[in-house]
């Protein structure tokens, strides 16, 4: 089955999905671009024990298979859940820089977005949505304690993913039934459009020193090789032969 067609699978089963739990599905498949990419299907509300259910299923893919994975991807379709259980999975995105994917037109709400946030490459096609966490039953003390405790720390994991940890201080200010759809605008600003700034600036340093040119001389080719050979950037192979071919029609 083709990577595309898991899309829209995706959307005709999150649409379908019960009002709670999470189902999630680990599968190696081929992208458009030839690549075996190791996807994580990750839909419905996001709750304790998800993150450790996500490393058993990669853990159970076989050494042999995972020879053959160029990259991995995560794809979410989520209403949020628990806030501590999503940051645990982002960390888990994280360390195995992996690509996060929203496709439109289903959504990833509130917790989810941290798991967005963790992505290396982050592709928000479909539509982002914040508000403040919340208790669903009355606590038994004050709760003053555990909501600035969860601002602290879920600004500390924004910073540790390279996000602007203003995003914390809107979520925590929009109330959760005027859940709020961030605009390109915001998207932008938060980060969540685009990669990873810190694992780009470390991408591109490696790339000039394989070429053997500057870093200057290689931000004078770079739109031209992302365009043309970026859906290689997991495969160091057929990325190199991609830059070859590039860099010989560049110097003739």
């Amino acid at each position: 089955m083709r990577f595309r067609s898991t899309l829209f699978g995706i959307f005709l089963l999150a649409v379908s999905l019960p009002a709670s739990g999470s189902t999630i599905d680990v599968e190696v498949r081929e992208s458009p671009h030839g690549l075996m990419t190791a996807v994580v299907l990750l839909m419905g509300e996001i709750v304790p024990g998800d993150a450790r259910e996500i490393r058993e299923s990669l853990a159970a893919i076989s050494e042999e298979t995972w020879m053959d994975v160029d990259e991995v991807r995560f794809v979410l379709a989520s209403p949020g859940g628990d806030l501590y259980e999503s940051m645990s999975i982002g960390r888990t995105v994280r360390d195995m820089e992996a690509t996060v994917v929203v496709p439109a037109p289903v959504s990833c709400d509130s917790a989810c977005v941290m798991i967005l946030a963790a992505g290396v490459h982050r592709h928000p096609d479909g539509a982002i949505r914040i508000h403040r966490p919340f208790y669903a039953e009355r606590l038994e003390h004050d709760p003053s304690d555990s909501i600035r405790e969860s601002l602290e720390d879920l600004k500390n994991y924004l910073v540790e993913m390279n996000v602007p940890s203003s995003l914390a201080e809107l979520m925590y200010s929009t109330p959760p039934e005027r859940m709020r759809r961030l605009n390109s605008e915001e998207l932008q600003k938060f980060r969540l459009d685009q990669t990873d700034f810190v694992y780009q600036e470390e991408m591109d340093l490696a790339m000039a020193e394989a070429l053997g040119i500057s870093r200057f001389e290689y931000l004078g080719i770079k739109r031209e090789l992302d365009d043309r050979c970026g859906q290689f950037s997991r495969t160091p192979d057929r990325l190199g032969l991609c830059v070859s071919r590039v860099i010989d029609e560049i110097d003739r």
